[in-house]
């Protein structure tokens, strides 16, 4: 496990929506391989949100550095600011398998 450099938090939706997921993986016989890949995203997100994934854009009004990643079978949108050391999960998580879920539509939790 990497050194933990940054605060993850994320929405009670984002909670919600990747249990959902959990389920859909459990379901489906991946469960093991979804929980690795939750794992290293986030011990990504924890060491260096930003080398991670790949840029989106940036907000220079509120210093957001907008972000997306796909490690399969997830997919995840984030903010992170870089000088305070946080780092914000997008409005919901999802799959990459368009079976099991519906494309990756999250947007970054600016509260």
């Amino acid at each position: 496990m990497p050194p933990v450099h940054f605060q993850i938090s994320h929405s009670q939706a984002v909670q919600e929506s990747f249990e959902r997921l959990l389920d859909v993986a459990r379901a489906e016989g991946r469960l093991a391989l979804a929980l690795r890949a939750a794992r290293y995203m986030w011990d990504e997100l924890a060491y260096d949100p930003m080398s991670f994934g790949e840029s989106r854009g940036y907000l220079a009004a509120s210093g957001l550095h907008l972000r997306i990643a796909f490690p399969r079978p997830w997919c995840v949108a984030f903010a992170s600011t870089r000088g305070n050391g946080s780092c914000s999960c997008g409005g919901s998580a999802s799959s990459t398998d368009r079976s099991a879920t519906s494309p990756c539509t999250a947007r970054p939790d600016m509260g």
